[in-house]
């Protein structure tokens, strides 16, 4: 028997009482849990052995693995996937990277690499190289893949040259968007588009922008500005033109008067 007073008085203690058995579950339920996952990251059978990578045609799957820095042994559900493939993503063929994780203890790296678009014609190396004897090779976003001797797959793309070029434009993954480099290489672009196949271009402080043909002719078009419709100047010269052997350079940096220079 009692009253109101130690009906009250009853109910907060059982109602306590639950709380402390609640807490108590809880807290076995984590302290089992963290157990569990202790145990779990210390399972052999989980630990990382060989990365397998695919994709790689330019790059080397070792630089991919290194740049992936996924420690052999550590429990793989426990790596950080989305780090590795920004790292691999920083390398210079790379255009983005997939890392991948299969029961029990797999790791697959699939890289989809950049396309090379131009080659850049680098000034005297600093190591005392003659002119042309390295190349930097571009994709169309004016990326650096590699710096180097011609690889036999890129003799095909066109040689972009420029008077100036900043210190980076030999090292690998460097960005020439802002430079002459990216400004010759839309004049290639544009050049094309306009039915005007070319072999290289060239920006001179002097000259603008130059080209040689796929006929071999020297061809001055001046400012970028108007490339469309010099190539259809050029067209109209060129079918008048019987001996292009001897031609030095047609000269269009004037649409108004257009010259012709022989040897």
């Amino acid at each position: 028997m009692g009253g109101p007073s130690a009906n009250r008085k009853r109910r907060g203690t059982r109602a306590a009482t639950l709380r402390f058995c609640l807490a108590l579950v809880v807290l076995v339920a984590l302290g089992g849990a963290a157990y569990a996952g202790v145990r779990a990251s210390q399972d052999p059978r989980l630990a990382l052995g060989d990365v397998a990578v695919s994709g790689c045609s330019r790059s080397s799957p070792d630089d991919v693995l290194a740049a992936a820095s996924l420690p052999r042994g550590s429990n793989i559900w426990l790596l950080d996937t989305a780090g590795a493939a920004k790292r691999i993503e920083a390398l210079p063929w790379t255009n983005s990277a997939k890392v991948t994780r299969a029961w029990p203890n797999s790791v697959s790296v699939t890289v989809i690499e950049r396309r090379p678009a131009a080659r850049l014609a680098l000034p005297a190396s600093r190591n005392g190289e003659e002119p042309g004897a390295a190349d930097a090779l571009l994709d169309a976003q004016m990326r650096v893949l590699a710096v180097g001797p011609d690889d036999p797959r890129d003799i095909g793309l066109p040689l972009l040259t420029v008077a100036v070029l900043p210190p980076s434009a030999v090292a690998p993954a460097a960005d020439l968007s802002n430079t002459d480099a990216a400004v010759a290489f839309a004049a290639y672009r544009t050049l094309q588009a306009a039915g005007l196949h070319v072999h290289s271009v060239d920006i001179g402080s002097a000259t603008g922008i130059g080209v040689v043909t796929a006929d071999n002719l020297r061809v001055l078009f001046g400012p970028s500005d108007g490339l469309a419709q010099k190539v259809a100047l050029y067209r109209n010269i060129v079918v008048k033109i019987t001996a292009p052997k001897n031609v030095a350079y047609i000269d269009l940096r004037s649409a108004r008067a257009p010259t012709v220079l022989f040897r």
